[in-house]
């Protein structure tokens, strides 16, 4: 028996991996900076003292900021924004600075001051769109930087649930590099990703369909550099094509950008890699590979740990996609283990009454379900409904998973006539978000049919029965 929970939860990967965006948009604005850095034969600017001082500041502090020392890059970064704005006023100098600190600020949580930051850069870049640093050997194109601190503004924009803001931002970036740039460069495509990533998130689907091909297309047409763009675009798509239920098609599109990764295409130091791996891992639990799934998690979480370290959101998702992976094979002890370290990361990371806590609480109950901790489980799935109903729209998936966990608490616990209709609850919110054809549905169908069976609901069951195996056949991978 199980719950398919791995049906509910790729179309809630993205929104849980944000910050990919600032991970991408990021290494865009700083890469002429960062160029140099690499390239250590030019490290002062003849006669500028206080130039090489300036940079010297910014470059340690931009490395404390990537290990995470965010006290030492405050110190180093912020006193250093203070000599550019003095010395050169409105350059590319405190631009770059102001970058380089919002990025501190935003890993620390602190928006206000981050989104400052990144307005400072954007309306210097607005003024001056090829405004750069001596120490840039190859800048970015006019615009381009200009276009990315807007990007930044829009990944803020989308952090605090503002919507339509962080959706014309991402559109003045776009416009900007098209402007500049022309309509078929990679940049360009970089911003119709995350335009098309901001519009899945919000279950626009057929937009960022049409912008993921959009980005595909680009990559597609552009020779030598455009594989990881390409891997990234074919990455969406996948979960795209698996949010509407055409599972193959998911899996030739990841399968796809899993060859381009493998072969060298990189963004975000192996971050796609984790993502495209996760995305194949679910697809083959639905379908019952169940070790090849436990083996695609296990190399997605060694990578992640590699990449971001133990306490990353990154490793509580992976963790969490692990145990369920555990829990759909009745592995429950194995399954809560992984779940509770999860909880330990997010309840750290968002706090304990976020959606994302209260979604791992809500697996953890069906760990508890499998090891026949009915009454624990039933306890636990009600908590994370409460949290879920005060922070998520009342047809979100993870509700209906919650409404699912519950029933099964209770048809463990003998109220199998209470279950029917959280079962019924939780079919007609995947119907609304998957649509009627959906593989999302079976599991759920599975469960009522059962329940209504052991009612004595013959004609039901046979009913609910016959329309998941219906679903089953449909999507049966050759």
């Amino acid at each position: 028996m199980s719950d398919g929970t791995s049906s509910d939860h790729l179309k809630k990967r993205k929104r849980k991996s944000a910050w990919l965006i600032f991970e991408l948009v990021s290494a865009v604005m700083a890469a002429g900076f960062c160029y140099y850095v690499l390239h250590p034969t030019r490290k002062t600017v003849v006669g500028n003292s206080a130039m090489n001082r300036w940079y010297q500041m910014v470059n340690a502090g931009d490395n404390a900021g990537k290990v995470r020392d965010y006290a030492r890059a405050e110190t180093l970064l912020e006193p250093a924004l203070r000599m550019a704005q003095q010395r050169w006023p409105g350059s590319g100098q405190v631009a770059i600075n102001s970058v380089h600190l919002a990025q501190v600020y935003r890993d620390k949580n602190e928006v206000s001051k981050a989104m400052a930051l990144y307005l400072q850069a954007a309306q210097i870049y607005q003024k001056n769109p090829a405004a750069s640093t001596p120490y840039e050997i190859h800048p970015a194109p006019p615009g381009v930087d200009w276009a990315t601190a807007i990007e930044n503004i829009a990944a803020l924009c989308q952090k605090q649930g503002k919507f339509d803001q962080a959706e014309q931002e991402f559109k003045e970036a776009i416009a900007i590099k098209e402007k500049f740039l022309g309509p078929d460069r990679l940049e360009v495509a970089l911003s119709v990703g995350l335009l098309a990533y901001l519009y899945e998130t919000h279950s626009r689907l057929k937009e960022a369909e049409t912008l993921y091909q959009r980005e595909i297309r680009i990559a597609e047409s552009t020779s030598g550099d455009g594989s990881a763009r390409l891997a990234e675009g074919l990455t969406g798509l996948a979960d795209i094509y698996h949010d509407e239920g055409r599972d193959g098609g998911a899996r030739s599109v990841a399968e796809h950008a899993f060859k381009l990764e493998e072969e060298g295409a990189a963004v975000g130091d192996g971050q796609l890699k984790v993502n495209t791996l996760t995305i194949l891992g679910l697809l083959d639990l639905e379908q019952g590979y169940r070790s090849k799934a436990e083996g695609e998690f296990q190399t997605a979480l060694a990578l992640e740990k590699r990449i971001a370290g133990d306490e990353y959101f990154g490793v509580a998702t992976i963790l969490k996609d692990l145990a369920e992976c555990y829990t759909d094979q009745g592995r429950g002890v194995q399954a809560e283990g992984l779940l509770n370290r999860a909880l330990q990361i997010r309840t750290k990371i968002y706090g304990a009454k976020s959606a994302l806590v209260a979604e791992t609480m809500s697996s953890l109950s069906l760990a508890y379900y499998f090891e026949h901790r009915d009454r624990d489980a039933e306890k636990l799935a009600k908590q994370a409904l409460a949290i879920e109903q005060k922070t998520l729209q009342p047809e979100d998936p993870e509700i209906g998973s919650t409404y699912n966990r519950i029933a099964l608490a209770y048809e463990g616990e003998g109220r199998v006539a209470e279950a029917v209709p959280l079962f019924q609850k939780a079919l007609a919110i995947r119907t609304k978000n998957y649509g009627p054809h959906s593989t999302n549905l079976v599991v759920i169908l599975d469960n009522l049919a059962r329940v209504e069976w052991n009612l004595g609901k013959t004609a039901l069951a046979r009913k609910d029965h016959q329309r998941a195996e219906e679903i089953r056949s449909k999507h049966r991978r050759p």
